[in-house]
C-alpha cells in the first residue's frame, strides 16, 4: 500500500495499520519504514477482537485482515486472510473504492 498511497489518497480514502504491539514498538517500525499512513497499537488486541480478526496458534498468531469502511465506521468490505500472503492487491482495492458510491444507474 505504501508504493500506491497517493492512489489511494486520490480515491478520498485514509489508512490505518492496527498492529498487535506496544507504542514503542510501533512507533519505531513505522518510523524506521518511512510509512505515509497511521499505526495505531493494539497490545492488548481489544481493536482485533471488535473485528474479528482471526487466530492461528500453528502459524503463530493473528492472521492479517482488510477492512473498508465508510466515514461513519460501517464495513464496506472485509477480507480475513488465510496466511500472512494472503492480502489484496493494490489494483483489487483501489477497483473496489472506484465502484463505491456508485448508483446502479451510473
Amino acid at each position: 500500500m505504501k508504493q500506491d498511497y497517493e492512489k489511494f489518497v486520490v480515491k478520498g480514502t485514509s489508512m490505518v495499520v492496527i498492529a498487535p504491539y506496544y507504542l514503542e514498538k510501533v512507533k519505531k517500525y513505522f518510523s524506521g519504514e518511512n510509512f505515509p499512513f497511521h499505526g495505531v497499537p493494539d497490545p492488548d488486541k481489544k481493536i482485533g477482537k471488535l473485528y474479528r480478526q482471526q487466530r492461528n496458534i500453528i502459524k503463530l498468531g493473528l492472521m492479517p485482515a482488510l477492512f473498508v469502511t465508510d466515514t461513519a465506521g460501517t464495513i464496506a468490505y472485509a477480507h480475513y486472510s488465510a496466511n500472512m500472503a494472503d492480502i489484496p492487491a493494490n489494483a483489487v482495492l483501489l477497483d473496489l473504492l472506484s465502484s463505491f458510491g456508485r448508483s446502479s444507474e451510473d
